[in-house]
């Protein structure tokens, strides 16, 4: 167990992402971007980065307010998918989504203390008790590669590739080129994930992440004060379901 709360600033800001919902939308994004687009799913958790130095990971931060997060290194050093010591010399940072399976969440969730899977894994990462976060099956997803000494990359595909080669859990990914053929099967994927593939995933995931691949564009497209211009998020609904109502009990206010 540890004693406070530590408080560190980020290497780089964690922003949020641009959000669209409809295929006006996405046609709009596809022609500003103009080059070959990864798609990621938007996992419904918190963000967490993971850091390592000489191979060996020695610190974790939740997001906080994008600038400013908490050092919970003694929650998830005990998370069994989070890679300890890795084949990269130097210093790496690594961006991820901290995750609690559906299949656990209900499990735990049977008197129905807690809203969601993101509400609990937000609540176990306030705990100081280092070891809660590996009793309630907690998961990091890494999505994002930050930063990292000794090697260069041209590609975001090639980095996510690289980090999965070190051993990270990475989240699910799509590659979609540029060309007229690549949109249609792009926007053929989007379109219809929510109801063919959204049910059927073992985690929570609230829409799916459009990336610019090539990452000197990133660069040159920048950010706003809020968001990448070279990201977006297409937002679903939220599930639905048909619950039976069982009974009123009516009280006088």
């Amino acid at each position: 167990e540890i004693k406070g709360r530590i408080k560190v600033v980020h290497t780089e800001p964690m922003l949020s992402q641009d959000k669209i919902n409809t295929e006006d939308g996405l046609n709009s994004f596809i022609n500003r971007i103009n080059d070959d687009i990864l798609v990621q799913q938007k996992l419904d958790g918190l963000t967490v980065t993971l850091k390592y130095n000489n191979e060996v990971f020695y610190q974790a931060v939740t997001r906080g307010n994008g600038i400013v997060g908490t050092d919970v290194t003694h929650l998830v050093k005990n998370i069994p998918n989070v890679p300890k010591k890795i084949k990269h010399k130097g210093f790496l940072e690594v961006r991820t989504e901290a995750i609690i399976p559906t299949e656990i969440f209900e499990k735990i969730n049977i008197s129905g203390e807690y809203k969601s899977a993101r509400n609990l894994v937000s609540g176990t990462f306030n705990s100081l008790k280092g070891k809660v976060a590996s009793e309630r099956g907690v998961k990091c997803i890494a999505f994002e590669y930050i930063a990292g000494e000794g090697i260069e990359f041209e590609k975001d595909i090639d980095r996510l590739k690289y980090l999965e080669d070190l051993g990270f859990e990475v989240v699910d990914y799509k590659f979609f080129k540029n060309t007229e053929e690549g949109h249609n099967k792009l926007k053929d994927y989007i379109l219809t994930y929510n109801e063919e593939v959204r049910p059927t995933l073992p985690h929570k995931i609230d829409g799916l992440v459009l990336k610019a691949d090539d990452l000197s564009l990133r660069e040159d497209l920048g950010t706003t004060i809020k968001y990448p211009k070279w990201a977006c998020a297409f937002k679903f609904a939220s599930l639905d379901a048909i619950t039976i109502l069982k009974d009123v009990v009516w009280q006088v206010g």
